[in-house]
């Protein structure tokens, strides 16, 4: 689900803070009746009260998992520290880092599936939505993460390798413009939906071999 220009743009949107838009996203995708949401959001400051209850509220109501972010200190290999998003949405859902590893050229090349930070491993994002999705538990062997019966090749230090698909839109993408209306469940009923913004200058963009410009939410 892309917040996206179309999303932004809508007149009904003007009404509404980030935090709102987000809560009103979030109950219409828990209504769809899907199966797992990952936001790709990082909710590490304080909204309005209301707006933070009206989005922890509809947090509640779909097994979520939430973006965290870890921090490299400046010359070092380890992750120096964690931006977890506020105590009552870590409450309500589970947080996973969304840490992504490029080349030079700043293309994504790795998503690292657990960071070390301050002795403790933390699960990215997409593993935890992945675990929470399958109902399933994980197993890192020395090349290979095991979920279920699915095998996926690793390499070093618990890095999976990212393969593009495609360009942009290659994943099936809904705007957050259609949620505005009400509920989807023709299309969202029993999935795993991320959500996150890919409006222009609002998110993070990298270079694959298929675009000069993917939203980092499609590669989560």
């Amino acid at each position: 689900v892309a917040i996206d220009d179309a999303t932004l743009a809508d007149e009904a949107v003007a009404a509404f803070s980030r935090r709102a838009l987000l809560g009103l996203l979030a109950t219409r995708i828990a209504q769809s009746d899907a199966k797992t949401l990952a936001l790709d959001v990082l909710l590490a400051d304080r909204g309005d009260a209301d707006e933070d209850a009206g989005l922890l509220q509809a947090l509640g109501h779909v097994p979520s998992v939430i973006a965290a972010a870890a921090v490299f200190d400046d010359g070092a290999r380890a992750m120096g520290r964690m931006i977890w998003p506020l105590d009552a949405f870590r409450a309500v859902a589970q947080a996973g880092a969304v840490n992504v590893s490029t080349d030079a050229n700043g293309v994504p090349r790795y998503i690292p599936l657990l960071v070390m930070v301050d002795g403790t491993m933390v699960p990215s994002l997409p593993l935890l939505a992945a675990l929470e999705f399958t109902g399933q538990e994980a197993t890192f062997e020395t090349t290979e993460l095991v979920i279920g019966s699915r095998r996926v090749p690793l390499d070093r230090e618990f890095n999976m390798p990212l393969r593009a698909l495609g360009p942009t839109g290659t994943v099936q993408t809904l705007s957050a413009q259609v949620l505005l209306d009400g509920p989807a469940p023709d299309r969202l009923a029993g999935k795993m939906v991320v959500m996150g913004y890919t409006a222009t200058a609002t998110a993070d963009r990298f270079e694959t071999p298929f675009s000069l410009n993917t939203p980092g939410v499609e590669i989560i």
